[in-house]
């Protein structure tokens, strides 16, 4: 989950679709239930094998999926949970150099991990807006980078919510891609971001 709403529950994850495995194209989707999931294992991703986070569904939904795009998953949650607001960079206020990623790795708490911002795009609606590089010695040692199931890591910096993880570069896992939060939230409202 990169994004709550605290007001409405709203969410946004993901930060790319669902996607059919042949086309590559966004899933049509009929219904989706959210829940939480307990993690098991993390494989390591190395130079051409991306690694993966390991776990299973938890029973029970805690909110609803309604709809799948290009920039992420969207729905809302029965339960909002309580914590600090952030606000929002726009991207002409995303800056190349250090940021920080949240993600969730092991004893079910968040980790708050240094990473490099780069190659920003000035384009309207990308969907790798720029790219990502894993710093943290901590992260490094413990997945290799950027793997599986870290889509939608939200990315954090200078107090703003400026993103999403949503691609790793299998040639090296250390570095990936992000998008934009504004073009989520473009995506959640419907319109194209």
């Amino acid at each position: 989950m990169t994004f709550i709403d605290p007001e409405t529950g709203a969410f946004g994850g993901l930060g790319h679709a669902i996607g059919d495995g042949k086309s590559g194209k966004p899933l049509r989707l009929k219904a989706g239930t959210v829940t939480g999931v307990l993690l098991d294992g993390i494989e390591r991703g190395k130079p051409g094998e991306p690694g993966e986070l390991k776990g299973m569904l938890r029973p029970g939904g805690i909110g609803v999926v309604t709809s799948n795009t290009e920039y992420g998953v969207f729905g809302r949650l029965s339960d909002v949970p309580t914590g600090e607001a952030l606000p929002v960079a726009r991207p002409e206020e995303v800056r190349e150099g250090s940021a920080t990623i949240l993600c969730t790795l092991k004893n079910g708490s968040v980790g708050e991990y240094e990473v490099e911002l780069g190659d920003l795009s000035s384009k309207a609606g990308c969907a790798r807006c720029f790219s990502v590089r894993v710093t943290d010695p901590a992260l490094l040692e413990l997945t290799g980078g950027i793997v599986r199931g870290m889509s939608g890591s939200p990315i954090l910096q200078d107090g703003r919510l400026v993103g999403a993880v949503t691609h790793v570069t299998v040639s090296d896992p250390s570095r990936g891609y992000g998008v934009f939060l504004e073009s989520m939230l473009r995506a959640m409202d419907g319109g194209r971001a």
